[in-house]
């Protein structure tokens, strides 16, 4: 269950609060910008010099103009996120934005840690005010001794290294999805065949579900082996930002059911309007939106601000099709934590398993698989003990 901000209380907000928020814009994807750290927000304060303004808007000036992305897109909505909620903090007791003072951040993340927010949240959130702090030419306070030892503390009291695991999405369970009956034609029989590949795609490269959206059609050969099964290019990732890329094995039931997707998903363009068909028909991606319904065509007002049709789909979408799919207690990476167990219990060893999820460090899997893997070793040494005993 995801933690409660006392700062968001959308019953409670106060007119500052609100009004800072309100002010706050939502700017598109891209590179960093001055609007996604201001500090000229209505109802919060600051204590920067006129040099210090101008040293950060040349910064930003610079970043705009050689277009540098010091950050993916999903970092960047990441660090937009965290300044918010620092905002809404300094609204709503009237404290400094910048700079970030040792009281003020000490009282924002006790209050956070008491609404049962997780210690990689939190880390978030300082990793943002570090930034800000450094972008706005400030000492942060996260750099002092007595916050390094305010933060031991709590880590060592109150907050735990270990996160929440995803419900792991296990082969058996892949099996039954892909073998459920479908509805026999429609829109609802697309949604579906969309799914069904999705979580057989999804576990077949243990897929992130920001590596999954972006998958395109040109990633994909097919016909890689005799059997029918294919390969798929993951051309960046988390652990591959510069886009090394890697090729992966599809399943020949993976691949037959991507090649019926294939087909099959032009179906759509009979319930959108005429204009937008070649729109639909040329999307790139594998995963991407389909109409629920028919739909037909927007006023020139309304189509300036639709959803496009040549897009992939976001995280949050992909989410969505695991729950609809297995069910609501898996997200967008159970498939990943499932294909790694299914590994462990396979008799895979730790490296092959690193090597196919694309992890450079062996925590996480061994993390996935350590129930597997303690059940393993207690096993053995129970069989080693009773040979102690026979003896």
């Amino acid at each position: 269950m995801r933690a409660t901000s006392p700062f968001f209380a959308a019953d409670d907000l106060s007119p500052s609060v609100r009004s800072a928020l309100q002010a706050l814009p939502a700017p598109h994807d891209g590179v960093l910008e001055i609007v996604d750290l201001p500090v000229i927000v209505p109802g919060v304060r600051f204590e920067l010099s006129t040099e210090q303004l101008a040293q950060a808007q040349a910064i930003f000036r610079d970043l705009f103009k050689h277009e540098i992305k010091p950050y993916a897109d999903n970092s960047r909505k990441s660090i937009r996120a965290d300044w918010r909620h620092w905002i809404a903090f300094c609204a709503n007791h009237d404290r400094l934005c910048m700079p970030v003072q040792f009281d003020d951040l000490v009282e924002f993340l006790s209050a956070l840690i008491d609404a049962g927010y997780k210690r990689a949240s939190l880390e978030h959130l300082l990793f943002t005010l570090k930034l800000a702090s450094r972008l706005w030419g400030c000492p942060c306070p996260t750099e002092t001794a007595q916050f390094r030892w305010y933060w031991q503390q709590q880590c060592r009291e109150k907050l735990t290294s270990r996160k929440h695991q995803a419900s792991a999405l296990n082969i058996e369970t892949v099996d039954h999805v892909m073998e459920a009956i479908t509805t026999p034609s429609g829109l609802d029989s697309l949604l579906e065949l969309r799914d069904k590949v999705y979580v057989a795609v999804a576990y077949d490269l243990l897929g992130r579900a920001s590596e999954m959206v972006r998958l395109q059609w040109n990633d994909v050969r097919f016909d890689a082996d005799a059997d029918g099964g294919a390969t798929c290019t993951i051309s960046r990732s988390k652990t591959d930002q510069q886009g090394a890329g890697v090729a992966l094995y599809l399943t020949p039931r993976s691949a037959a059911l991507l090649l019926t997707w294939q087909k099959q998903r032009s179906k759509a363009t009979n319930y959108l309007w005429p204009a937008v068909h070649d729109e639909y028909q040329q999307n790139s991606y594998i995963f991407h939106r389909l109409p629920r319904y028919r739909l037909f065509e927007p006023s020139p007002a309304a189509n300036a601000k639709r959803l496009r049709w040549d897009t992939h789909l976001s995280v949050r979408e992909a989410d969505r099709i695991i729950k609809r799919a297995a069910g609501n207690q898996y997200s967008a990476h159970s498939a990943r934590v499932g294909a790694a167990q299914d590994m462990t219990r396979a008799g895979m060893d730790l490296p092959a398993i690193m090597q196919q999820g694309r992890w450079n460090t062996p925590t996480m899997p061994a993390r996935y698989a350590e129930n597997e893997l303690a059940t393993r070793a207690g096993k053995s040494r129970q069989k080693a003990l009773a040979k102690l005993r026979d003896h």
